[in-house]
């Protein structure tokens, strides 16, 4: 599993948003109500941004087996490599037309994964026991306490400031100050994923994941 990517804590949320919002007490909004509006705020973002939080995930390949359970918590897939090739990607409908019957049976070496819903495949069959490396985004396990480092690099504390801070509003029953927060949560994630995908260049590149994990 990825591990966190930057230097702030849980602490460093609650006291930028209780300053803002002039209740350092926490009298209006406690400290559970926070570290529960983090995970909702981290989750949105993994499921905004794949690339917010991305790792490699490996388990070993059955002979004969052509079935492979995704890592618990994965969001999106960007990359299955068996051994040390990287898979080629095929829509299951297609690759049983290619094949007919011997899609679960004609076994070798992989060169292709076609996605399911929980679920992946791998064609041909594998005749040999390796490593097989899924890449993707995942949902971060949920912090706990304030000491609790924020697993998202720090580019994404203000968003989840903005993102907490906004359903504190909500709390207080300021629901246009609310939606003006989540308003500029969500324009200001946009913001970063265009300045991201220009700094890789006009074209889409595909590149090997091993390069864009954590």
């Amino acid at each position: 599993m990825p591990q966190p990517l930057g230097t702030k804590t849980v602490g460093d949320v609650i006291t930028w948003v209780t300053e803002q919002f002039g209740d350092v007490a926490n009298v209006q909004i406690d400290t559970p109500k926070i570290i529960r509006y983090i995970n909702m705020a981290v989750l949105e973002i993994t499921t905004r941004d794949p690339k917010a939080y991305q790792g490699r995930y490996t388990q070993n390949s059955v002979i004969g087996q052509n079935e492979y359970s995704y890592p618990t918590g994965l969001l999106y897939v960007t990359g299955v490599k068996y051994d040390t090739s990287l898979l080629k990607t095929i829509s299951f409908e297609e690759i049983q037309r290619q094949t007919g019957d011997s899609f679960t049976t004609e076994k070798g070496t992989p060169q292709y994964w076609s996605q399911q819903a929980d679920y992946f495949q791998l064609w041909p069959v594998p005749d040999a026991v390796k490593t097989v490396t899924v890449y993707g985004s995942a949902k971060p396990a949920n912090v706990t306490v304030s000491g609790d480092l924020l697993p998202l690099s720090d580019r994404f504390f203000p968003r989840i400031c903005e993102y907490v801070e906004a359903k504190a509003n909500e709390l207080d029953e300021d629901y246009e100050t609310a939606a003006a927060k989540m308003t500029r949560f969500e324009d200001m994630l946009k913001v970063g994923q265009n300045a991201e995908d220009s700094m890789q260049g006009t074209y889409p590149l595909f590149r090997d994941p091993e390069e864009e994990c954590i």
